[in-house]
């Protein structure tokens, strides 16, 4: 190497100009302020200035011979301060772009210093995530905080800043529950955490610089100055700066003794001047190796403490974090993408997902990669998954992974598995479904109980006047039979009526000693003319059947449902719908098969069809209420809980046997009741008839005219009514007049039930007959319960009506 003592010779000259410059320029006070923020500053209980801070600048302005006053400050007075050039130095403070606008830096830091989340001792909060909805304290303008908001909005995570005038006050706000979390310095918290009820979490962030700010008009030399003696006194072993360091962060007690700066230059220059020549080489090329490993070791710190950062915040999460490249490899995958697939990490990076994931799943998951890709958009889905987990669903959010030169080179994603919830709201919908199926059945009974009434009404007037006619025509004239069949075809409208109301649960179900075929038959009639001329009815009756004890009704419903199922599974091909009817014996339900006399006497019901029969994986269910396999609009899924329901409260049986394309048996087990010993042919039954004043009232005028003519011709007086108000002013003109009241319930300007209420206030002892075709609001027993004698429902036949009067008038 050559050799240049000219070179060497300027160097020297040039460092002893500069301390003479030194001497110089501070030969003025400079002033330094400084801001509370332990450890870095902060002011003692006797009032002085202490911290890494304070002590560094009082030993640089000893080796350096200035002349400082140190000015307490708070934190953004002391920025105005350094702005308007009150102060020559501000620190600590870390420089920013916008700060390097308005202030000059030195470039070597005093220490480096991270941000840190603290939080009360009971938080649950583990990682960043958790930081969702929380409200964070901080102090004002403080640049780390910054950088965690960034951070914040970058994963999408909402959040309430509160920001105050300094980290005392952070701390104090979350000891006393007034925010879920602060941010402050990492060394401000290792030494100020134990005065507060407070903990750190794992969420560190946001390495800075610690420097020293000076105005825009100030004098550069001194910040120069300030690098020269900080790396001397960082590179120093023996310096005071690593003391400083101990006694202010692991409270380590200050030794004395050290050199000054004067002393240790004037040893250097003898030094220098001894062995100038044969060292200059070495001192220069150290002072390079020193440097770049300075530069090396901070880089290798903040890479460390980065991926150490980065590693919490992907293990601590619940959440599958990972990335790929444009060829859907994984490159980085955290622990819960790995359980999700079910793989150790090893087995997952390098791989993708159609080699890890059945391909319905990786599909999934790959068009979705793909658009990410395509478009460069974030991209917020939700993904149904077969994973090691299960059936799961999952909420990703994908977004392009770009590199230096914002080009594309794979996407960043971040999933959560939602099975819970979507579940859940699955649940939510379906029982939001069946719920608007009851509004949809409540509304249809609320009809079917105003269609009932109005129609009971018109049945009434057919059935009453087609028998005072067949009572005035002679036997023998052909008309009886035309009248006949009218009145027998109204008697079964008003009993599809009652089963209309029965269905909507406006009836009492009553019991009664029945035989099935007789109903059979009935509902044959009834279906022969619903269902289409391609399907075949057969019936096969065992002639001599069994009665059982039911509601007719009920049984009625039952019969109608399951051949209106079996004509429908034939409606496209048609076929053969068989009714067969016999009896049998069965054990009873939970009967020991190894006692005698455990077997049962039923009629037994069986419906079968030529249909398309029932698939395997449905059987099972078709009882559930609202279950249906028919298209919307073509069945409600109810027609069969109905009818299991029926058959359990008969304590029945009902069991389905069916093959898909082969046709489906359904068989119904009902118990039988005692046969009938002997069938003595009816009596005669004589007409009961009286003599005694009936007031007959009704809205209806051609249901009066009915009544008043049947009565009248079997001896009663009667007085017709159609309007309400009318007749209570007839009535309180002369109550013992009559000697019962018959009045329907639902008439307009005054209801049956008032008007009755306010004739017994009159004459309490009135017997009055409360008539109606439907009513929610009153009963028999009811009716009986405010006085009135007795309930007749309509429609009404003339023996009906003739006894019911005969009977309130005898009791």
């Amino acid at each position: 190497m050559e050799f240049r003592p000219l070179r060497w010779t300027c160097g020297t000259l040039t460092a002893l100009l500069l301390i003479i410059a030194n001497t110089a320029f501070c030969a003025d006070t400079i002033k330094i302020g400084v801001h509370e923020s332990k450890p870095l500053s902060f002011t003692s209980k006797n009032g002085t200035l202490e911290g890494i801070y304070p002590d560094v600048v009082m030993q640089i302005a000893k080796q350096a011979g200035w002349k400082i006053d140190l000015v307490p400050v708070s934190w953004l007075k002391g920025l105005e301060m350094t702005e308007r050039g009150e102060l020559d130095l501000l620190g600590p403070i870390a420089a920013t772009k916008k700060r390097r606008l308005i202030y000059n830096f030195n470039k070597e830091p005093v220490i480096t210093d991270w941000g840190q989340v603290y939080l009360p001792s009971a938080s649950p909060v583990k990682t960043i995530i958790d930081l969702k909805d929380k409200t964070i304290a901080y102090q004002k303008g403080h640049i780390m905080f910054n950088t965690l908001s960034d951070m914040l909005h970058k994963f999408d995570i909402n959040f309430t800043a509160i920001p105050v005038d300094n980290q005392q006050t952070v701390f104090k706000m979350i000891a006393d529950g007034r925010a879920d979390a602060g941010a402050v310095n990492r060394l401000f918290g290792l030494l100020n955490e134990k005065q507060y009820s407070v903990k750190k979490s794992a969420i560190i962030y946001a390495p800075l610089e610690i420097l020293f700010a000076a105005p825009k008009t100030g004098t550069p030399k001194i910040l120069q100055q300030l690098d020269i003696q900080l790396e001397k006194l960082k590179t120093d072993k023996n310096s005071t700066y690593s003391r400083i360091l101990n006694r202010n962060l692991l409270g380590f007690p200050q030794t004395r003794g050290f050199a000054t700066l004067k002393q240790v230059l004037i040893f250097a220059g003898i030094g220098l001047f001894a062995v100038l020549v044969i060292l200059l080489w070495t001192l220069s090329l150290k002072t390079k190796v020193n440097s770049r490993t300075r530069e090396l070791a901070q880089q290798t710190g903040k890479l460390k403490e980065t991926n150490r950062l980065l590693n919490a915040v992907m293990e601590t999460t619940t959440d599958a974090i990972f990335i790929k490249d444009l060829k859907g490899r994984f490159i980085l995958a955290n622990s819960a993408t790995c359980k999700a697939l079910g793989k150790p990490l090893d087995a997952v990076i390098g791989m993708t997902d159609a080699l890890l994931l059945p391909a319905a799943s990786a599909d999934v998951i790959t068009s979705i990669d793909n658009k990410v890709i395509q478009t460069g958009q974030t991209i917020h889905a939700e993904e149904k998954l077969d994973t090691a987990y299960g059936e799961t669903w999952w909420m990703s959010n994908k977004s392009p992974y770009r590199d230096e030169n914002n080009s594309i080179i794979g996407l960043i994603g971040i999933s959560r598995n939602i099975t819970d919830a979507k579940t859940m709201q699955i649940e939510k919908d379906k029982l939001q479904d069946q719920l608007r199926q009851a509004h949809k059945m409540e509304a249809i009974g609320t009809l079917a109980g105003g269609i009932a009434h109005d129609f009971n009404n018109l049945l009434g007037i057919i059935i009453g006047n087609s028998e005072l006619a067949l009572e005035d025509l002679p036997k023998e004239d052909p008309v009886q039979t035309n009248l006949s069949e009218i009145n027998i075809a109204s008697l079964r409208a008003r009993d599809v009526v009652r089963q209309l109301l029965s269905f909507s649960r406006k009836t009492k179900k009553e019991k009664k000693r029945i035989y099935v075929h007789t109903i059979v038959r009935e509902c044959i009639k009834l279906l022969r003319s619903s269902i289409p001329s391609t399907i075949e009815i057969k019936l096969d009756l065992f002639p001599d059947p069994l009665p059982i004890e039911a509601d007719p009704t009920q049984v009625h419903q039952v019969i109608i449902n399951l051949c209106t199922n079996a004509a429908q599974a034939m409606a496209e091909k048609g076929g053969l719908l068989e009714i067969r009817l016999s009896n049998t014996t069965a054990l009873s339900r939970g009967a020991d098969t190894r006692k005698t006399g455990s077997s049962k006497r039923y009629v037994q019901l069986e419906i079968s069809d030529t249909g398309q029969g029932i698939d395997p994986e449905y059987k099972d269910r078709v009882f559930d209420p609202y279950f249906t396999t028919k298209e919307v609009g073509q069945g409600t899924g109810i027609g069969l809980s109905v009818v299991h329901g029926i058959i359990e409260n008969h304590e029945g049986r009902i069991s389905i046997y069916s093959k898909p394309g082969k046709g489906t048996t359904v068989k119904v087990l009902l118990p039988a009741g005692p046969k009938e010993q002997t069938r003595d042919e009816p009596a005669a039954v004589e007409i009961p008839k009286g003599n005694e004043t009936i007031f007959f009232i009704d809205d209806e005028i051609s249901i009066v005219k009915m009544g008043k003519t049947i009565l009248e011709k079997h001896g009663y007086q009667v007085i017709g009514e159609s309007d309400p108000k009318k007749a209570l002013d007839i009535f309180i003109s002369d109550p013992d007049r009559f000697d019962l009241v018959i009045t329907d319930l639902t008439m307009p300007k005054l209801t049956g039930d008032r008007l009755a209420a306010d004739m017994l206030k009159h004459r309490p002892d009135i017997p009055i007959i409360i008539s109606t075709g439907f009513s929610r609001n009153i009963t028999r027993e009811l009716a009986h319960k405010v006085g009135i004698k007795n309930y007749l429902e309509k429609p009404f036949d003339l023996m009906r009506l003739l006894k019911t009067v005969r009977n309130t008038l005898d009791e």
